[in-house]
């Protein structure tokens, strides 16, 4: 049947209004009486809703990193953790990225900080951009970024890191009028091949991302490339 009253109640809370209670019905349907009633639901509905929206951002918060809007390192672990365990029980493979921003300490004390904010605002950006929807990036601690790459072997992953690492160098970063040039160096780790378990995972690929530094800075290095275990480099 044709509805002949409509009501409209919006959903506010602390004077925001997240959403709106549209009710349809006969005519006459919506009574004084009827309104107060349904003005008392319409508000705990915006506050269960209110509630639900503060829990999401609770959850986000607990798993992103403030800056880059990326996963941080707790999360991520746990992410690697996961695909360890579903990649071992379905036969499959995974790759791991470390990437570490070359010279972030001299572009601090050059430009100041908030500088180097921006250069891991616009790394993790053009990082980001590079990356399948099935894969997963992270601030991994200070200006050090990792990636799950799903599905992905040892050709597949250096080819995506070089693209990430030619991205990154091509980069346009202006800060305060000045040309930025930020570099990253790259380490790359296959699962099964360079670790089975998360730990020795990590390990391979920080000790791939400690040689691509020590050859140069601004390249890509797979830990199956290098046979020494050094102490990773300040």
């Amino acid at each position: 049947a044709r509805a002949e009253s409509l009501l409209a109640l919006a959903l506010r809370t602390q004077q925001k209004t997240i959403g709106a209670l549209i009710l349809t019905g006969k005519r006459g349907t919506f009574d004084s009486a009827t309104q107060r009633v349904l003005a008392i639901v319409a508000n705990q509905a915006a506050g269960a809703l209110h509630a639900g929206q503060m829990i999401d951002h609770a959850r986000d918060a607990a798993s992103h990193d403030g800056l880059t809007s990326l996963y941080n390192r707790r999360a991520f672990n746990d992410l690697l953790d996961r695909a360890v365990a579903r990649e071992d029980r379905q036969g499959g493979h995974f790759a791991l990225l470390l990437l570490d921003i070359d010279r972030f300490k001299k572009l601090n004390d050059t430009y100041g900080h908030p500088a180097g904010d921006a250069a891991l605002r616009h790394t993790a950006q053009l990082l980001t951009h590079q990356l399948r929807k099935s894969d997963l990036a992270a601030r991994f601690g200070g200006e050090e970024f990792a990636v799950l790459l799903a599905s992905t072997e040892h050709t597949g992953a250096q080819h995506l890191a070089e693209k990430v690492r030619a991205e990154i160098e091509n980069g346009r970063l202006v800060y305060d009028g000045a040309r930025l040039g930020v570099t990253v160096s790259i380490g790359v780790a296959v699962w099964p091949v360079d670790g089975r378990d998360p730990e020795a995972l990590v390990a391979a690929a920080d000790r791939a991302l400690y040689a691509a530094k020590e050859s140069g800075r601004n390249r890509v290095v797979a830990a199956s490339a290098v046979a020494a275990v050094p102490e990773t480099p300040v």
